[in-house]
């Protein structure tokens, strides 16, 4: 079969027989069983009792640590739920539904279990009582229109209905529940493959949608964060200005002191009382510290100001810690007296 049919031959050959049969047992052996197949069959699997499928070969499942991406490009030939047609429909945004009625589906009717390494079952199987077999090598997956550079995939697969081979559907069937029911050759995967579904059709809020796209399209310009800063920056977190800090003022030092580095300037631009005077000794000392000269500009209004913090860190620290927890509780005074403003106290 060539897998390019472009309806699939070989679903369309499956369809035909599940329409006409109600309340069948149906055993898969495959490597594979796309969300494309599973839109296609889902009509007449409404006649299917029960469902028992072996997958044969441990395949690439999508990463459930991570959110799934809305548009591929690259194609894993071994993605047991994606391939080359789904990658295409995924990309339309079409595989939610699909994947959620596939999770309900599997969840009521189908049991799953996975090959064992090292075992190994060569060939895919599909029988549907002992009245239909499907032998050879056809994944149950729907491909997309070839790449030249790729070529064309060709299978090979015979195909039994009752009437031409009984004995032999009732041999492979016979082979199949050997292979089920051997802890030895294969174990239990259904939860394992629909916690990988539930996280196909995984609803995010809103929020957490607008917060991804952000980080999507701006992620390789944010700044790498606190934690990381001071593991690579150990001197400079142990000076007392730094541990001085409110957590949001480490953040604008950060910051800054990580643009100054790429792009030789920055400006921070926080609202009076928040502390941009200590947030600049930070960055001050973090360059002191890389045995930078450090020249500060300032209004001829600010230069006593400045001065005053140049003179005290240099006779005495004690002070300038004494300055800073004055500063600070300024700052948590002007912050409480304007929350108390919005909320009309």
């Amino acid at each position: 079969m060539l897998e390019n049919t472009p309806a699939g031959a070989l679903i369309e050959k499956i369809n035909s027989v599940l329409q006409n049969k109600k309340d069948c047992t149906v055993n898969i052996v495959n490597d594979k069983l796309t969300l494309s197949v599973f839109a296609l069959l889902k009509e007449n699997l409404r006649n299917v009792k029960e469902i028992n499928f072996i997958i044969r070969d441990t395949q690439s499942l999508p990463d459930s640590k991570e959110i799934s991406h809305e548009f591929e490009i690259d194609v894993n030939t071994k993605n047991m739920l994606f391939n080359q047609y789904d990658i295409i429909e995924k990309n339309k945004l079409s595989h939610f539904s699909t994947a959620k009625a596939m999770y309900d589906f599997i969840k009521n009717h189908v049991s799953v279990r996975i090959t064992k390494p090292p075992n190994n079952i060569r060939g895919n199987l599909l029988t549907i009582d002992n009245e239909f077999m499907v032998q050879g090598s056809s994944s149950l997956e729907i491909s997309a229109k070839p790449i030249r550079s790729r070529g064309v995939s060709i299978d090979f697969d015979t195909v039994l209905n009752d009437t031409m081979d009984k004995s032999q559907i009732e041999g492979a069937n016979s082979t199949f529940e050997r292979i089920w029911y051997s802890t030895e050759i294969t174990r239990d995967f259904k939860n394992e493959l629909l916690n990988t579904l539930a996280y196909v059709y995984k609803d995010h809020c809103p929020e957490f949608l607008y917060y991804f796209t952000l980080n999507e399209l701006f992620g390789n310009q944010l700044d790498y964060g606190v934690e990381r800063f001071e593991k690579d920056n150990t001197q400079f977190k142990k000076t007392d200005i730094w541990n001085a800090l409110y957590d949001f003022q480490k953040d604008a030092v950060l910051s800054a002191i990580q643009k100054i580095n790429k792009y030789n300037g920055c400006i921070i631009a926080d609202s009076v009382g928040l502390g941009k005077t200590f947030e600049a000794l930070a960055v001050i000392k973090y360059f002191e510290l890389r045995q930078d000269n450090v020249l500060v500009l300032t209004p001829v209004k600010l230069f006593d100001n400045w001065n005053s913090f140049r003179n005290l860190l240099n006779r005495n620290d004690k002070l300038c810690l004494y300055l800073e927890a004055t500063v600070k509780a300024f700052i948590i005074s002007k912050i409480k007296i304007l929350q108390s403003e919005l909320k009309g106290e």
